[in-house]
């Protein structure tokens, strides 16, 4: 009889496809984080919102690292908190975006409208994980 090898891949309890873009998805987040830190946008610089800039662009980092590290073992506790992390950013950025641009224009209601989108996905992939034990092998 043939040995069946464990890999953390064969622990995930859906599909790689998923699993795969979920990561492609929070490694975007952290190379958001480090552009937000790094080339913050002139807006953000010629304010005083440098320190909400460094803020938001940690959450992105440290929710895009959890996630992205959480993923290969399976491990959902730890992608809970990137995920919470993730979201906190969001309405950072969201915040900051209205903040420094005011109400009227047309790419703050388009920058609102996508961040909740993102948001909401966001929210979807918590619940989906949320009742999932801490414990990928049972």
């Amino acid at each position: 009889m043939k040995e069946r090898r464990l890999t953390p891949w064969s622990l995930l309890k859906e599909p790689k496809f998923v699993s795969a873009m979920m990561a492609l998805a929070y490694s975007l987040f952290a190379l958001t984080g480090l552009i937000i830190i790094f080339a913050p946008p002139d807006e953000v610089v010629s304010r005083t919102w440098v320190l909400v800039g460094y803020l938001v662009g940690s959450f992105f980092i440290i929710g895009g690292l959890l996630g992205a590290l959480s993923l290969h073992g399976g491990e959902w506790w730890i992608e809970r908190a990137g995920l919470m992390f993730e979201v906190g950013a969001m309405l950072g950025y969201v915040f900051t975006f209205w903040s420094l641009n005011g109400n009227s224009t047309t790419e703050v209601y388009v920058r609102t409208s996508l961040s909740f989108v993102v948001i909401s996905l966001l929210a979807m992939r918590f619940y989906k994980i949320r009742g999932l034990t801490l414990d990928p092998t049972k």
